[in-house]
């Protein structure tokens, strides 16, 4: 259905209208953050959360852009950690449309945690699951129950996101907690597996419908079933591959959380032993404008696209940082 705008009050101010531009144009929008990432753990490890999701689309209110150059920031995924320091991994990093008097932020979801604090597994407890626009998964190599990272870091209503999942402190595989999705909660852990990624949210913004920000499955210790990544491109843990056993990376453009790795054990010398680990998907922003407008409306770099859909709205898909141009 082709949109039609509703402009804000004061949308001609700034460096636009009247600044030699056309008219504000209005847009609905989405904002995704990028994913965090999953740490390798010689216990179970905690999956990356999804990262945070804000829309107007459908039905919400449009925001309104004034001519000239409007900048957009894609957050990208959070990358794996291979060590025991830090023992959460990094979390995704923010996206941001900033308008003439205004800026949506969508906040990057939380690292996952590894098994351990330090000294050789189990005897040491576990790290937080880190808070994020989604949380990341809490770790678990048995002896001390664990609570998974906290939602919608940024406080907005509707929330961005959702808490992740917590560990179960039960033999033989002691599971770690899922990351949580825009769409659901990370799935706790069990004895005999690793919790399921919280799945992500639906859009049909870009024309067609498409799940975003999707949680990362947990790992678990010695076997046991890997938690799935949460529909939205969350990442699966613990998948056997030539060289180790690793968590598969959120998928890019989609914002998912990575799914928890394996295989970083102190040695009794006290020399960390790499483990195997992910990065957390890179953030998505799509902009929505009437097909009157968009004749106007230019994207740069030439990585981000604009299309023309069957019922005449102008979709412009940012997957990397640029600018949104307004004639």
């Amino acid at each position: 259905m082709p949109l039609l705008g509703t402009r804000a009050a004061g949308s001609g101010k700034g460096f636009g209208f009247g600044g030699g531009f056309g008219p504000p144009i209005d847009f609905q929008y989405l904002v995704v953050a990028g994913g965090g990432a999953s740490v390798g753990s010689g216990g179970a490890a905690g999956g990356g959360g999804g990262g945070g999701y804000r829309t107007s689309f459908p039905g919400g209110t449009a925001i309104t852009l004034v001519g000239g150059e409007n900048p957009i920031t894609i957050g990208t995924g959070g990358t794996g950690e291979n060590s025991y320091s830090p023992n959460s991994a990094n979390p995704g990093n923010d996206s941001s449309l900033v308008g003439d008097n205004f800026t949506i932020d969508a906040t990057g979801g939380g690292g996952g945690a590894a098994a351990v604090v330090g000294g050789d597994f189990p005897t040491s407890p576990g790290n937080p699951g880190q808070p994020g626009g989604s949380g990341g998964g809490i770790g678990s190599s048995g002896g001390f129950d664990g609570v998974g990272g906290s939602g919608n870091a940024g406080g907005y209503s509707p929330p961005e996101g959702n808490p992740a999942g917590n560990n179960a402190d039960s033999p033989p595989n002691f599971g770690g907690g899922g990351g949580g999705g825009a769409g659901a909660p990370g799935n706790n852990g069990v004895a005999s597996g690793g919790g399921d990624g919280g799945a992500g949210l639906a859009n049909s913004i870009s024309g067609s419908p498409v799940t975003y920000a999707g949680g990362g499955g947990a790992s678990t210790y010695q076997g046991g079933n890997a938690g799935s990544g949460g529909t939205g491109g969350g990442g699966n843990a613990r998948v056997s591959f030539p060289g180790g056993i690793i968590g598969l990376p959120g998928t890019d453009g989609l914002g998912g959380g990575a799914g928890g790795g394996d295989g970083t054990k102190e040695t009794p010398g006290g020399s960390p032993i790499p483990g195997n680990t992910a990065s957390g998907g890179d953030g998505v922003i799509i902009l929505r404008c009437p097909g009157t407008d968009g004749a106007r409306v230019t994207v740069t770099p030439g990585t981000n696209t604009k299309t023309t859909l069957p019922g005449g709205d102008v979709v412009c898909t940012f997957t990397v940082s640029g600018t949104l141009k307004i004639a």
